[in-house]
């Protein structure tokens, strides 16, 4: 069957008509239900990027202002328009590894193109981990975020929920969104949880 080619303008004209268009937007339904579309038809099998602990896409995206809308066709940056277009890049995608890494890139954690993975860290962490949730993470602000998250190491796989690296405190940080407790805990610098009152080493060790 012929493959449709989505040009970088038709990607611009999709987002344009879902609300993608400017960054000062917060996500809407409509935006998440045409990344989800993609999301869970395309990237499926060892491609998921949802599921477990970090739930469906449509509950994950529908989070109040999961992630700046950015603009219609951007590539790269901590957005869901550019998730949307590794998205319809992963439908476009005539190899496995190709649609893989698009997948990667528009999932949750940005795969280092939508959005660094310090810039995802921070903005997931100080998003979900507020208040009392948010006292041991070892930063206060983007700032001192960044500075801490520069010693992680960045070596772990995409949506791993375990090893001492920024991507298993980025699955930790976005999964917080709906259960802070325990995973702020775990997204922390330190990264912790707290078993029977005594505070025992979370699984970013």
């Amino acid at each position: 069957m012929p493959r449709t080619i989505v040009t970088a303008s038709m990607v611009s004209l999709l987002l344009a008509a879902c609300g993608g268009g400017s960054s000062q937007k917060p996500t809407s339904g409509a935006d998440c239900a045409t990344y989800c579309g993609y999301m869970d038809t395309t990237c499926v099998g060892s491609d998921t990027q949802y599921g477990g602990l970090t739930g469906t896409c449509a509950s994950y995206c529908g989070t109040t202002n999961v992630w700046p809308a950015g603009n219609g066709g951007d590539g790269r940056g901590n957005s869901l328009a550019c998730r949307i277009t590794h998205a319809i890049l992963a439908v476009q995608s005539t190899t496995t590894a190709d649609r893989s890494a698009h997948c990667g890139h528009a999932g949750p954690s940005g795969g280092d193109v939508c959005g660094t993975w310090c810039e995802n860290y921070c903005f997931l962490a100080l998003k979900n981990c507020t208040g009392a949730n948010g006292a041991g993470l070892g930063f206060t602000d983007q700032a001192t975020c960044l500075a801490a998250c520069a010693n992680f190491p960045d070596t772990g796989a995409i949506n791993a929920p375990g090893g001492n690296t920024v991507q298993c405190r980025i699955y930790h940080a976005g999964a917080a969104s709906a259960a802070p407790v325990p995973h702020c805990g775990h997204a922390q610098v330190i990264s912790s949880s707290t078993v029977g009152g005594t505070t025992a080493d979370g699984p970013c060790n």
